[in-house]
């Protein structure tokens, strides 16, 4: 910029700089004599207040003088200023300073801009710049304001000094007539919780002290006096000792007074502070008895002996669990513990509840946060039994030799398997096709031969069979369980049908007439069929001690379902005509009358002794109802043969035959196996999402549990620096938080341990149970450790 441009604009920007320093000391000075006068005026205050204001208005000052000296710096601005007194400048003074701002050093001018530059100049030379911006009587009324400021800011703190020591000095009556017994203190003689803080305010009911100390008599680390703190003119004092963990006195000084001791006992709501469970299982599982500690969550199979040790913080009075349903268990206190008092209760495990833990100690005390402990019980599930081969009903040949497939499945371990049969009016026959040792084969196949011409199987008779397995019920005794229930009828050596030609009108109707008993009759033995299945199905399901509370309905239904069928057989009845379809009628319907009386008083007597019998008449009903529907076919076929001379053979197979010869429709086939395979899709679909929930759960108790271990890393390195009291003590508060978030993993660590032992998750996650349960129990040391302080 033109040397002498510049030199100009710098005087005046010099003398805005003065004026701005002058006026902001006076009006800097001006507030803080105002407050000080008015602190003056109110009443007496420590002599440290004013030292504080004294300081407070330095800075102050201190600020004003650098605000002054940094500014009326851009060359702009003030260029605006004199062109704001001088319009006729006519804006030729910012041309010129704006043009030489834009200007690089090493750009020559041109004729035009230096022409504007001399133009400034000149005027500059005509015309007082610096008294047209700022006047000299208005510089100098800023110095005179600040002298007046500065007077009056030293004349306020000088009384406010005065009076402050004039409050303090000995010869004041206000302090020495405070006596102890003008002074209310709160809470007095008290009792606290252990571990929370203790509130002291002392309410003068006089003349109020300048300030008040709080001293803990008995409490060496916590020995030095606390100042009290006032709010504003309110004549109390408020100090707070942050934790009280023993029995303790305290008393308030102020001035050359104190107030008796008073006494703050300690004391602790009960609490439970860790349980631990041990678990004797039965014989049947094999597997050794187990202790888990620190639990909240256990799952164990039926018949399991649980103890849980219950360890508590103090003595109690009285403990007791309490289930859903408010029964009370009380709890017995136990030696087991020796670093803690601890209570014991002993269960065997036959259904799944969850407890809570209500304790109450001598003084009426109950504990504030409610423990809540859930025993899960898994079933001793009975083996389930799934038929392969054939699967269904059959029709068999006398000479057949029928192959039975099926797979055996137990939780705990198969003891024997085999197959029953019997023929209609005989009794059963078991077979042992193996003998198992339950410790090693829980999943094994089965196969076996049934031959029936060993049988002596006739035509027309009927064979029932079932696979069973043994295990080890809940009890501990030999279990049997039976399958489903399978029909074999035996047919004659050799059925043929073929496509007769086309009967008379007479004929016909006569055939009509037999085929529709014959149909009738293979209606009536489905019925009875029907009937068998639904008794052997109740008598499967009653095998307990105790009947169920859905046995007299279903024998009801059954007795009901057993009387239609005798109303269609007699109904059938009156249309028969040969001698030997009646006799075979007249036996299934005294069968069935014996079942219906049977199945009457099952239900009678809530009691299923009686539903073995009836199983056995209705099988013999169906038996003779087979040869009755057999016997009505005969009859069909013979009067063909008596229409058709020389003719061929013919007859209404019905469909039950039909299926018999392979017949049935592809489409279905396909239709059912489309089915059983969405199915399991279905199902392989549900295992897949179960596994990826346990599997995300996983993952983020890992990570919280690291995120938690690189946080104790750094709190060791934390406290092994520290040096002074308060920051030992801020990383004991974190510490806390942090046992607190391990406690949390680790009672999230049984809820997925828990469902991960649920029925439907237990054998497929068998092998990451057991490394879930291994880093549980390391979650649960690091929760030890932490309680004893043993960082490391």
């Amino acid at each position: 910029m033109n040397v002498e441009l510049k030199t100009a604009l710098m005087r005046v920007a010099s003398r805005i700089r003065r004026a701005r320093l002058w006026s902001g000391l006076a009006a800097c000075w001006l507030v803080w004599a105002i407050l000080a006068a008015t602190l003056a005026a109110l009443g007496p205050h420590p002599v440290g207040l004013a030292v504080e204001l004294a300081a407070l208005a330095i800075l102050s000052g201190l600020a004003c003088v650098v605000f002054a000296i940094r500014s009326a710096r851009d060359p702009l601005d003030v260029a605006r200023r004199i062109e704001s007194t001088h319009p006729d400048l006519k804006a030729g003074l910012l041309t010129a300073v704006e043009g030489e701002l834009s200007r690089s050093p090493a750009e020559r001018r041109g004729f035009l801009q230096q022409t504007v530059i001399d133009k400034a100049i000149d005027h500059g030379r005509t015309h007082d710049w610096v008294n047209a911006v700022v006047p000299r009587k208005r510089l100098a009324g800023a110095r005179v304001a600040h002298a007046a400021a500065l007077c009056a800011l030293v004349a306020a703190f000088t009384a406010l000094v005065v009076r402050s020591r004039s409050e303090k000095s000995p010869d004041a009556p206000a302090v020495a007539r405070i006596a102890p017994a003008e002074v209310q203190v709160l809470p007095g003689d008290a009792e606290i919780e252990r571990g929370t803080s203790l509130l002291v305010v002392a309410r003068f009911n006089g003349a109020v002290p300048p300030e008040a100390k709080l001293v803990v008599d008995d409490a060496p680390a916590q020995s030095a006096p606390r100042a009290m703190t006032r709010s504003l003119d309110d004549p109390t004092f408020a100090g707070r000792v942050e934790s009280v963990d023993a029995d303790l006195s305290y008393h308030v000084e102020f001035g050359a007074e104190r107030t008796p001791s008073y006494r703050i006992r300690v004391f602790e709501n009960p609490e439970l502070t860790r349980t631990d469970a041990k678990l004797v299982y039965p014989s049947y599982t094999s597997l050794e008895p187990k202790l888990a500690e620190d639990v909240r969550h256990v799952t164990a199979v039926e018949g399991t002996e649980l103890t849980l040790l219950f360890r508590l913080n103090k003595e109690v009075a009285s403990a007791t669990l309490v289930d859903e349903q408010g029964v009370e268990t009380a709890l017995a206190t136990t030696d087991e513990a020796a670093s803690a008092p601890a209570y014991r209760a002993s269960f065997r495990l036959a259904d799944t509840h969850r407890y809570k833990v209500q304790l109450i100690d001598r003084e009426g005390r109950r504990n504030k946060l409610t423990a809540e402990i859930a025993v899960n019980v898994t079933r001793n599930r009975p083996p389930a039994i799934v038929m392969n081969l054939p699967g269904h009903d059959v029709r068999v040949s006398p000479v057949e030799e029928l192959r039975l497939k099926a797979q055996v499945d137990d939780d705990f371990g198969v003891i024997r398997q085999g197959v029953n049969f019997s023929l209609a009016g005989q009794e059963p026959q078991d077979v042992v096709t193996a003998n198992a040792d339950p410790k090693q084969v829980k999943k094994t196949s089965l196969e076996h031969m049934i031959a029936f011409e060993s049988l002596k199987a006739v035509p027309d008779q009927l064979v029932t069979y079932f696979v069973w397995a043994e295990d080890v019920g809940p009890d501990g005794a030999t279990r049997r369980t039976d399958g489903d229930m399978y029909f074999a009828e035996v047919r004659h050596f050799e059925e043929i049908f073929r496509q007769g030609e086309q009967p008379s009108s007479a004929s016909q109707e006569q055939e009509q007439q037999g085929g529709g008993n014959a149909q009738q009759a293979d209606q009536l033995a489905e019925l009875q069929k029907q009937i068998v299945n639904g008794t052997w199905k109740v008598v499967r399901r009653e095998i307990g001690a105790k009947p169920t509370d859905k046995l007299v309905d279903d024998a009801r239904t059954l007795e009901d379902s057993q009387k239609s069928a005798v109303e269609q057989a007699t109904a059938l009845g009156e249309k028969l005509q040969d001698a030997a379809s009646k006799a075979s009628l007249a036996k299934a319907v005294g069968s069935m009358n014996e079942a219906a009386r049977l199945l009457g008083e099952a239900a009678a007597a809530n009691a299923p002794t009686t539903l073995k019998p009836a199983l056995a008449a209705e099988q013999a009903a169906y038996q003779a109802l087979l040869k009755l529907r057999a016997r009505e076919f005969e009859v069909v076929r013979n009067n063909a043969r008596q229409r058709q001379r020389g003719g061929q053979a013919g007859g209404s197979p019905s469909q039950r035959q039909l299926n018999q010869l392979e017949l049935t429709n592809d489409e279905n086939r396909f239709e059912e196996q489309s089915r059983a395979k969405e199915e399991q899709l279905s199902q392989k679909e549900q295992e897949q999402r179960e596994t990826r929930q346990v599997v995300s759960r996983l993952r983020e108790l890992a990570q919280r549990q690291a995120d938690l271990n690189d946080r104790l890393k750094e709190l060791q390195s934390a406290l092994e620096a520290a040096k002074d009291e308060p920051a030992k003590k801020e990383i004991e508060r974190q510490l806390k938080r942090l046992r607190e978030q391990q406690q949390q993993i680790l009672r999230d660590s049984d809820e997925l341990q828990e469902r991960m032992e649920n029925e439907q998750n237990r054998e497929r996650m068998a092998d990451s149970r057991q490394q879930v349960e291994q880093g549980r129990e390391h979650v649960r040391q690091t929760s030890e450790a932490l309680e004893e302080g043993r960082l490391s």
